[in-house]
């Protein structure tokens, strides 16, 4: 759920920079249509590929409505690969597939944030 409230607190901009793992229970695209339509705050999403609900094919219509500049405040999407949903938080650490996944989507959403709280 932490996706929903994220995109939320971003739709509002009560929040100075939003990031999210693994998104779940959204209305893609009319919650990203409603962030490009009336917030500021730059917005990243680590979402995985086997995940069941913010599919790739989610991914992909989202990155329709945000990317390629059109979300000035700015977007990015980082997908990872051979991991489902929650891999950003319940990573098999006898699986290095997953823990890459996991520390990628750390790494991704750090950068982020300092990039845009300058």
């Amino acid at each position: 759920m932490a996706g929903l409230y994220t995109t939320r607190l971003v739709q509002n901009n009560t929040i100075a920079v939003g990031t999210m793992a693994h998104p779940s229970s959204l209305n893609v695209p009319t919650d990203f249509e409603l962030v490009k339509a009336q917030s500021h705050v730059p917005i990243e999403i680590n979402n995985a590929e086997l995940d069941t609900g913010f599919t790739p094919s989610l991914a992909v219509v989202t990155d329709g409505v945000l990317g390629d500049g059109q979300y000035a405040p700015g977007y990015f999407r980082r997908q990872f690969d051979g991991v489902g949903h929650g891999f950003a938080v319940r990573a098999n650490a006898s699986d290095p597939v997953q823990v890459a996944a996991k520390q990628g989507a750390f790494d991704t959403s750090l950068a982020f944030i300092k990039k845009h709280l300058k």
